[in-house]
């Protein structure tokens, strides 16, 4: 059966961006969480391998955010809302796909990095606020659909995907 709603709370920090050690990590198996969840200050969520899907709500507090590491899957398919950074890849070799699914991200506000793998969307809002910075250093950006994007996509020293795909 589904939890409600979740809190978690921040993990040792690196002095870095986000916690060490995930307050939510998916080790292996597909596992579906329908819960909401809020992220506490310095928590993030790690995939390590299998796949998660998320699909209720996501809030974060200070310095929170999704980390996705490792050849596991996560699936967002519930609302984005306040600060929540992004990061896609520790390097090249993390090779899963990060998706965001369903309602709009538009609300909220944070960068997003994809050092590897794929970062995977439906829809140009699904990105969040015009004002999220986004990188792509080694990883793939993968789209469906189709819309049109004003937003600067920085490209990093070891380059950048792009997989376009038009809508069904």
């Amino acid at each position: 059966s589904a939890i409600p709603s979740t809190t978690t709370q921040g993990a040792a920090s690196t002095g870095g961006s986000y916690a060490r050690f995930g307050s939510l990590v998916n080790f292996s198996g597909a596992n579906t969480f329908a819960g909401n969840i809020t992220l506490g200050t310095n928590a993030a969520i790690l995939i390590n391998s299998g796949s998660l899907n998320l699909t209720g709500n996501l809030n974060g507090g200070a310095n929170a955010g999704i980390v996705h590491r490792g050849t596991g899957n996560l699936t967002l398919s519930g609302s984005l809302a306040t600060s929540l950074g992004v990061i896609k890849g520790r390097d090249t070799s993390d090779s899963g796909t990060l998706t965001f699914n369903g309602a709009s991200k538009a609300t909220y506000t944070g960068n997003i990095e994809v050092n590897g793998g794929v970062f995977s969307i439906s829809d140009e809002s699904q990105l969040g606020a015009t004002s999220n910075q986004l990188t792509l250093n080694g990883g793939t950006l993968q789209t469906s659909g189709v819309y049109t994007s004003s937003r600067v996509i920085g490209v990093g020293p070891l380059g950048a995907g792009f997989d376009i795909s038009p809508a069904s």
